[in-house]
């Protein structure tokens, strides 16, 4: 599944959703912010088929809770506004308790994931230089353009243990020259880099406390065949030095049986 995650495959979000069961999963986005309606009760809420879709503030909002151990944040533009007479009017800048949705656990897994997308997956061209980042793209095919490779809107959301970034490109309506290109270099991906490279120097830099799921995938198979390579070689050890008491044990017999010593 992390590497259906990392390359953006559809079909097996569609057969997740479809195994837990659609009432779940709809409680579930729910539960991270995202405004859903009733009529979003469908298999196609696991590819972001939302009736009356979502903004990149609520986006972020929801990706707080893979990067603060399942508490989901609420996002805000202004910090803090104080008055001519020295009054608060705004105060945004005492950290928040959060809201627990999903345990330290299962948020940790799910970055272990995330991390796939930009080391190895869709947002490798997204990744900023020198940083480690998790999260997810996405794209909605264009309608009414002429072409296949068209799509009407683009998104990256990341984060590290600091900051959280949600980037969106596209448009309302597309048509035949209304639409965003799937050009390498170019869009979204280039814009989530250079956003990341400017903001990520003024954060604590923290790291994450889990591994890309690829490489720990990889070195749970090393381990285990290192594992039944030992096993391997202990049984033949204990075969060995059985077979070698046995031969001493006849050639004591046959020593006796001769007579000799």
């Amino acid at each position: 599944m992390y590497e259906a995650l990392a390359q953006s495959m559809n079909a097996p979000a569609v057969w997740l959703l479809n195994q837990i069961g659609v009432n779940r999963g709809y409680d579930s986005v729910k539960n991270f912010n995202i405004p859903v309606t009733k009529s979003d009760k469908n298999l196609a809420l696991a590819l972001g088929g939302l009736t009356s879709g979502v903004s990149p503030q609520q986006m972020a909002g929801a990706y707080t809770a893979f990067a603060n151990g399942g508490k989901v944040m609420k996002p805000f533009y202004i910090r803090k506004i104080v008055d001519s007479t020295g009054k608060v009017i705004v105060d945004n800048t005492e950290q928040q308790n959060g809201r627990q949705i999903m345990s330290s656990g299962v948020a940790k897994q799910m970055t272990s994931m995330m991390l796939g997308v930009f080391n190895n997956g869709t947002g490798v061209e997204a990744k900023p230089y020198g940083y480690s980042v998790a999260g997810k793209t996405g794209s909605t095919e264009a309608d009414n353009t002429g072409s296949s490779d068209a799509t009407k809107d683009k998104w990256i959301i990341g984060y590290t243990p600091d900051l959280v970034v949600a980037t969106w490109e596209g448009f309302d309506s597309t048509n035949s020259t209304h639409h965003l290109e799937n050009l390498s270099g170019t869009g979204v991906g280039a814009l989530f880099r250079n956003e990341m490279q400017t903001m990520l120097p003024y954060t604590k830099n923290s790291s994450f406390n889990t591994e890309d799921a690829a490489t720990l995938a990889k070195d749970k198979s090393k381990e285990s065949s290192s594992s039944v390579w030992n096993t391997i070689q202990d049984k033949a050890n204990e075969v060995g030095s059985s077979l070698e008491d046995k031969a001493k044990d006849l050639i004591d017999d046959a020593k006796n049986w001769l007579g000799g010593n």
